[in-house]
């Protein structure tokens, strides 16, 4: 019986309690964009309750003490609003806010301009990023972390939608590429195995090049397309709730709602993209032989709209975009073991690297109401990257000691020898990454005054394939020409335009000079190689608001994820390619 006395004393102190407060709910609405706000600041003046906004706009004040209060609602970058709101013990009330820009004129203004004869405009400033800029600080401000948040409305125009290629201005951010891609990511300067990122809080897949070791568990951005995404944001710290596994920080994406504005919204963005090396209409031949138009077209289409009186929400995006990207380089080879001497250069690779990028994507969203209190989410997203890669080579090597003495900086003789140490390689290299992302996530969640519960769960799957044999070619053929010499001539040392000379030796401009006097073993390669992953993740959170002069939260949960990874490398194959009479050196071998 006295167990039962401290239980007794809490249920009569929650009656007692609910007979001298009630609930303030509604919803924030921003007129010029249509959008419902997140993260505003809502405060029951004289009192020490307050809340923020949370998705789709709304708010919550619970435990108010009954009779009439003032709420002050502020945002960043909006005016301040006050309004005065009568609660009956008990009851709950309602009451919804409309915010208006700070700067803008007050109401009225424009018409009574209109009957001026003369109107004189003062200084202004017109700017795109006002609102996705206030979107960031008052997410960044209602953090228990240190995070920094990036809006769509400052994601700008990017072709491709590399989400790399949106964060990799965020500071403490640094982003590693492959060739001209952005592929990973590492914050703080840690590794990029050591960085998760998730959509809506659903760690993603990611079967990275499809290869073994460390860089296995990195995720790469090439698998992933801006289009559906709303808002990223880069954690620094980690709190209680995040996976443990990323001590570098968590990139969250967060999907798209239609329940985020107001009314229908359907944009649609036509794009094309050039390259300025081959500003042309026409088709042309392309890395891969067939010929192809080098001005691509692409685009992006979003729609977003409300049924059911509001209680169901769809939200759809697409996008498509072709990339051809033109990758030059030139590379000295220097050799620093004579000290008296000095550099000196013993090699100049040349390389063209042209490359074609397609990618398509997708997202579908649904957000339903099944009660006031009772919310579902089903959002889908996914991804098909196509990574064409074609390289040519020319490779002018010699040894050291075969640089003229009288060699510098700008001017290289390489000598002759009887044997295949001063040469030109020529390789071409050809390869085609696939990658096919998709990934589900679910979610339940219900509130009630100061209460939340949410249940989830997620699956996500990401396959990497690296094709060349496959598709009719192989990843590497190179040959040479020996037993030549060349001079190697550039203005200043800065420079990378250099001439090329050939001194003596069997003509390099003839294809028959090549693999005529020494053998050039394992010159053709493949190195095909498949990765999948996936992941599954399940989770229960509670949370529950209570107030001892200042509002805390008690959060618990529980989560469970597995991922799995499927690796299938084959292992680099090589073959010397001997022609139809068995000898690579025969003349009849081209």
């Amino acid at each position: 019986m006295a167990l039962l006395l401290p239980a007794a004393a809490t249920v009569v102190a929650l009656a007692q309690s609910s007979a001298t407060t009630g609930t303030i709910q509604g919803r924030i609405l921003s007129p010029a964009t249509r959008e419902y706000l997140r993260n505003v600041e809502i405060v029951v003046a004289g009192t020490n309750v307050a809340a923020y906004s949370g998705d789709d706009g709304f708010y919550t004040l619970p435990n108010v003490p009954a009779g009439e209060h003032e709420l002050s609602v502020s945002y960043t970058g909006y005016e301040k609003v006050t309004a005065r709101v009568n609660l009956t013990a008990g009851a709950t009330a309602i009451r919804d806010f409309e915010l208006k820009l700070s700067g803008l004129p007050p109401a009225g203004a424009a018409a009574a301009a209109k009957d001026s004869a003369v109107v004189t405009l003062g200084e202004f400033v017109v700017s795109s990023e006002r609102e996705g800029n206030a979107k960031a600080i008052m997410e960044q401000r209602a953090a228990l972390n240190f995070k920094n948040v990036i809006a769509s409305d400052n994601f700008g125009d990017i072709t491709g939608g590399n989400i790399g290629e949106f964060i990799k201005y965020v500071p403490g951010v640094v982003i590693d590429y492959s060739q001209s891609d952005a592929r990973s990511v590492r914050i703080g300067g840690l590794d990029p195995k050591y960085a998760g990122v998730s959509v809506d809080g659903m760690r993603m897949a990611s079967a990275a090049s499809a290869g073994f070791g460390a860089d296995s568990r990195q995720f790469e951005f090439e698998q992933a397309s801006i289009n559906s995404v709303e808002t990223i944001e880069v954690n620094k710290t980690l709190t209680a709730r995040m996976d443990a596994d990323a001590p570098a920080g968590a990139i969250n994406l967060r999907s798209k709602s239609a329940f985020d504005r107001k009314g229908r919204e359907i944009t649609a963005q036509l794009t094309a993209s050039a390259n300025e090396y081959e500003m042309t209409l026409k088709r042309v031949p392309s890395p891969a032989n067939p010929k192809r138009r080098v001005v691509v077209p692409g685009g992006t289409f979003s729609y977003g709209d409300v049924f059911l009186g509001g209680r169901l929400g769809v939200q759809v995006n697409l996008g498509s975009s072709t990339i051809y990207g033109e990758q030059e380089q030139v590379t000295n080879a220097y050799d620093f073991t004579n000290a008296a001497r000095g550099p000196v250069i013993t090699g100049i690779t040349f390389k063209d690297a042209p490359k074609i990028i397609d990618r398509q994507s997708f997202g579908a969203n649904l957000d339903y109401k099944i009660s006031p209190h009772l919310f579902f989410s089903l959002r889908t997203s996914g991804s098909h990257l196509s990574d064409e890669f074609v390289a040519r080579q020319f490779i002018f090597t010699a040894n050291v000691a075969q640089i003229d003495p009288s060699s510098t900086l700008t001017k290289i003789i390489a000598l002759p020898t009887a044997n295949a140490n001063t040469r030109l390689d020529t390789a071409a290299n050809h390869r085609n990454k696939r990658n096919d992302t998709v990934t589900y996530t679910s979610k339940l969640e219900y509130q009630r005054g100061d209460l939340a519960l949410t249940a989830g769960g997620g699956y996500s799957r990401s396959g990497t394939h690296y094709e060349d044999m496959g598709q009719g070619y192989f990843q590497t053929i190179s040959m040479r020409v020996t037993r030549m010499s060349w001079m190697a001539e550039r203005a200043n040392t800065n420079s990378s335009a250099w001439t090329m000379t050939q001194l003596s030796g069997r003509p390099w401009s003839n294809p028959a000079s090549f693999g005529r006097d020494d053998p050039n073993a394992n010159n053709v390669v493949s190195t095909a190689r498949d990765g999948k992953s996936q992941v599954f993740t399940g989770y229960l959170d509670a949370r529950r608001t209570i107030n001892v002069g200042l509002p805390i939260q008690l959060l618990a949960g529980a989560k469970s994820r597995l991922t799995t990874f499927d690796n299938t490398e084959g292992g680099t194959q090589r073959w010397t390619f001997v022609g139809p009479r068995g000898s690579q050196l025969d003349p009849s071998t081209v």
